[in-house]
């Protein structure tokens, strides 16, 4: 598994993960953090909260702050996507707090 920083601000982490086959980040979670994973290349498993699809190509996945979410390469390339983070801040705004949002962009 490899990771890359991009870019870092006092709002927003962005970065670069890969994955060979077989390869997987253990279920876990981020307090006051979200994260928006973008897929660039291959195929995995994203699981956040109860919810697992296989994204490719062109899919997001969103894990909203304190949700558990995992991610896996079941083969048979590797596997890329962009990796943003929204970091914390103070905000007026009640937030929907739903497990997760799939996005197709293509």
């Amino acid at each position: 598994m490899g990771k890359t920083t991009v870019a870092h601000g006092e709002f927003l982490f962005a970065g670069l993960n890969s994955f060979e086959p077989g390869q997987e980040h253990a279920s876990h979670a981020h307090e006051g953090e979200d994260q928006l994973y973008v897929v660039l290349e291959g195929s995995c498993l994203v699981q956040v909260g109860v919810q697992e699809e296989r994204l490719s190509v062109g899919d997001a996945a969103l894990a909203l702050s304190g949700v558990l979410h995992s991610i896996r390469n079941p083969g048979p390339s590797a596997w890329w996507c962009w990796r943003y983070w929204l970091l914390p801040r103070a905000s007026s705004h009640p937030r929907r707090r739903s497990e997760a949002l799939r996005i197709n962009t293509r």
